[in-house]
């Protein structure tokens, strides 16, 4: 039912497909077909009808969902970048850094591959999921997982193997310090969280805040 002052309107209109005159409006107004020439339409001052009403949330969650996913596959295209960049890095620095601070082994490259299956998972989950919090941690996890690799060799090139070739040096290995316990931080807070993206009850919030503050002091 629709409520307020309504008018019956006639408006030009040009030829349509089938001899029919269509018209659109995102104020509310109802439309109805008539032969060339004029069409009629209903228009409410009052609320809306319920169907619109609900037209209009339905293109809400779209928007919404489409901006997750695209925030979602632009975070995790981001990580495997920069897991990548790292180990280039790691192959170029693989003979001009002392051999107890080379990334180029075995143990460090088989680590930084399954490193990409932390935002690849995020990604599925974060997509599929929004409103669940379990694929947004693994998509933090798998950035800083990728800063931390990045920054550690861009260090490594620009403060030691070639002194001065790269900018910032000394920037990316404060960065590579700050952000190290990040994914330890949301492996704690997965197990929290695991499956549904929320705490089981008000003692396990409590135990979710003392892991935030164990960690803030740990940064700071």
């Amino acid at each position: 039912m629709m409520h307020g002052r309504n008018t019956w309107t006639t408006v030009p209109q040009g030829m349509s497909a089938g001899g029919l005159c269509w018209t659109a409006e995102l104020t509310g107004a109802v439309t109805v077909p008539e032969r060339c020439g004029y069409s009629v339409r209903f228009v409410s001052d009052g609320v809306t009808a319920p169907g619109l009403t609900a037209l209009a949330g339905i293109e809400g969650i779209r928007v919404r969902a489409r901006t997750a996913r695209w925030v979602a596959g632009c975070t995790a295209a981001g990580s495997v970048a920069l897991i990548g960049a790292g180990v280039a890095l790691a192959y170029l620095n693989r003979h001009l850094v002392p051999a107890s601070l080379t990334g180029w082994t075995v143990s460090n490259i088989s680590a930084q591959v399954v490193n990409v299956a932390v935002p690849v998972a995020g990604f599925v989950l974060a997509s599929r999921r929004p409103e669940n919090r379990i694929g947004w941690l693994f998509l933090v996890a798998g950035l800083t997982l990728g800063l931390s690799g990045f920054s550690d060799q861009y260090a490594l090139h620009a403060l030691i193997a070639v002194p001065g070739s790269l900018p910032a040096g000394r920037a990316f290995g404060w960065l590579l310090n700050a952000i190290w316990q990040v994914p330890i931080a949301t492996l704690a807070f997965l197990l929290l969280l695991f499956p549904t993206g929320h705490v089981r009850s008000r003692r396990w919030r409590l135990a979710a805040w003392f892991v935030g503050g164990v960690f803030a002091l740990i940064t700071v």
